[in-house]
This record gives C-alpha cells, structure tokens and sequence, in this order.
C-alpha cells in the first residue's frame, strides 16, 4: 500500500514538458538538396567548410569529398608526395578526382618520376587533364592508358622526341576536346617519321591551338574535327595552317571554324591576303566562321570570297583601316553565293584607336547601314559594339 502511494506521488511531481524542453530535430531536406548547397561552397572555394561538412554526416560525406578531391595541382614535388601518401592510404581518394594538373618541371628527379607513376595509377575517373613543362623522356615515365579523360590541356609543353606526342596521344585514347597552347617539338620532325597520322587523336572532337609550331598541325589535324578554333602571331604559322589544313581529314568533317590573327603585316596587302584565298575551299561541311581580324579585315573578305556556299552564320570581329575594306566584305557578303546564310554578326572597331592615328573610316549607324544596307533589309546583318 505504501509503495503504490509513493509511486502515485512520483507521477504527480513529474514536470512536464514543454515546447521548450522538447528535442529539436533538424529538418530532413532532400538529398539532391543537400548536394546543391555543398557544391555551391566550392565557387567561393570554402575547403575549410568542406572539410568540416564532410565530417558531419555519412549523407553528407561523399558529396563532400567528390568537391574536396574534385581538382588535383601538383605544383612542386613536395605536394607530390602529400598525394602519394594519400592515395596509398586512402586508394579509393582517387577516384573522387575529376581534373589532373601536372607541370613535368616540378618532377625532375627519378624518385618523383616514380611516384607520379603510383599515383596514375591510382587516378582512375579523371576527365580533364592538363599538362605542361618538358616531357620526361620514354623510360623514366609511363603514362598509363586513361579512357576516362575526354579533355587534355597542353600548355606550353615541350616534347624533345618525336615519339613523346605520340605515346601521350597513345594513352588517350577517348579525347574528345584539345587545348593547345604553345605546344614545342622538334621543328625537323613529321608525323610519318613515328606513325601514321590517321591513328593520332582518333576520338578527337574539338581542337583549339594557340601559338604553336606549323609541325605540330598535321598531328591533330589529321582527326575528323567537328570544331576547329585556330590563334596566330605570325603568317608563317598561318602558312603552315594553310598548308596543313587543305588537306587533312579536319578539312572535309570541319562545321565551325573560328581564325584569329594577331600578325600586324597580314592584310596589309593583297598578296599576303591571296596566299590563303583557298583555304576555306575544301570545307564541304562548313556551316559557321568567326573571323578576328586584330589588323585588317580585308583578308577575311577574302577568305569568304572562296569559301563554301552553304554558310549559314558569320562573325567578323577586329579592326578597319580604310572605308574599302568595309565595303568589299559587304560586296562579298551581298553575293548570290550565299543563299543560306542567316545572320552576320559583326564588332567592328576603327583601326586608329589600336595605332593611336587619324583615320576617316566612318562606322557610325548611318554609314554601316549605307554599307550593308541589302543585307540589313533582308534582316542578315547585326552590328555590334566595336571599342
């Protein structure tokens, strides 16, 4: 009897609880959520609180370390050996990684040779992989067969041998898009002298070259491009472009061309201009161009005047010297030649404020609409802001 009061008493005295006693509970949010907001901490570059989130929870772990591993530098031999250790501890890291930035110069010795090798192999989903410095010469180096690696960056990288170009191209097999940027070779060396050139870059998309050596064009030229964005200095590297391109496998497959030249004597007479008047003559595929004419745009009229009949948009951005130039682009534009063209963009800009001289090349509104006026009624040509 006593033991049921005192109990009965217990219940009574029991407090109760309240709103404010009660155990909060996070909202429970979606994961897809949840992976946009992490992800969203990597434009500010927030690793601290990756790192932290990462640690929170196992719904939160792999979004975050797919971010925290998603780009890999290896800026020194130090840092090599950080991501060595780590990857021998931890293998399954590697595959987190999606973008690879090695320069050669910063592994020079035998002992970081062989441990970029283990770390290749560990590095197994990467999907960009960018490269530059001096190549290591065949023996002390082995690139591995990478198939997942669509996007390879080469800038200002030099291959002593031939051969090196070749094995890099041999282990990427499934590269869809080329960046290249002042990419160095042996100036006596040409493709046949390793392999023919209709095995390099077979899976190869698009190819954006800068800067580079006219030997270095028929190796990538050789694939069936779909996309082609080419930037000299120079005519001779516009030359030896010229004469690669004509007649390459790019040349029949090509369906967007964008040409800029930076090289101050192109155009400034017409038998510069006329040397490349062919170029755009064996490109039966050829459906847009995007000239940048920095010096003169009379040799992009040129190159228009020969180019295939089935263009459908054209840009033309860059510099004018004189009202001529202005008019013969328009006269080759106006053409019956092009029956499918749609539009014509243009950024044109007066070519004294580049030379800091008096010109009297008119390019207001009034004078391009007089210059381009059939064009404008027919509703093909956009004036851009020029600078």
């Amino acid at each position: 009897m006593n033991q049921a009061r005192t109990m009965l008493l217990r219940k009574r005295i029991r407090p109760k609880k309240t709103a404010g006693t009660r155990r909060r509970v996070l909202p429970v949010l979606p994961q897809e959520i949840i992976d946009m907001i992490i992800c969203s901490l990597t434009r500010g570059a927030d690793w601290y609180t990756l790192r932290n989130c990462s640690l929170t929870s196992r719904n939160w772990l792999s979004i975050s370390r797919a971010q925290l591993f998603h780009s890999i530098v290896l800026h020194n031999e130090g840092y090599l050996r950080k991501v060595h250790t780590l990857l021998e501890k931890s293998p399954h890291i590697g595959n987190y990684v999606r973008r690879l930035e090695l320069n050669f110069d910063d592994a020079r010795s035998s002992q970081a040779r062989m441990l970029l090798n283990v770390v290749f192999e560990h590095l197994g989903n990467v999907r960009i992989l960018a490269l530059s410095g001096r190549f290591p010469p065949n023996g002390t180096f082995r690139l591995p067969r990478m198939g997942s690696v669509t996007t390879l960056v080469l800038y200002r990288m030099t291959c002593p041998a031939i051969d090196d170009l070749s094995r890099l191209l041999d282990s990427l097999p499934n590269v869809r898009v080329y960046k290249i940027v002042a990419l160095s070779m042996p100036t006596t060396a040409t493709p046949s002298q390793s392999m023919s050139t209709s095995a390099l870059a077979p899976s190869a998309h698009e190819l954006n070259i800068e800067r580079c050596h006219p030997i270095t064009y028929p190796f990538f030229l050789s694939s069936p491009l779909r996309i082609l964005s080419i930037k000299v200095d120079q005519e001779a590297q516009l030359q030896g472009f010229h004469d690669a391109f004509r007649t390459s496998n790019a040349a029949e497959t090509l369906n967007t061309l964008r040409l800029e030249v930076w090289d101050p004597t192109l155009g400034c007479d017409e038998g510069s201009s006329q040397k490349f008047k062919s170029m755009l003559g064996q490109c039966p595929a050829l459906k847009h161009v995007h000239f940048c004419a920095y010096q003169s745009i009379s040799w992009v009229a040129t190159l228009l005047s020969c180019a295939t009949p089935d263009l459908v948009t054209i840009r033309v951005d860059g510099f004018v010297r004189h009202l001529g130039e202005l008019e013969y682009l328009a006269r080759v534009l106006d053409h019956d030649r092009y029956r499918r063209l749609e539009r014509v963009d243009t950024k044109l800009s007066n070519f004294s404020l580049l030379s800091n001289t008096v010109s009297d090349v008119d390019l207001s509104t009034n004078s391009f609409q007089r210059v381009f006026g059939s064009l404008i009624k027919r509703g093909k040509v956009v004036m851009g802001q020029g600078r």
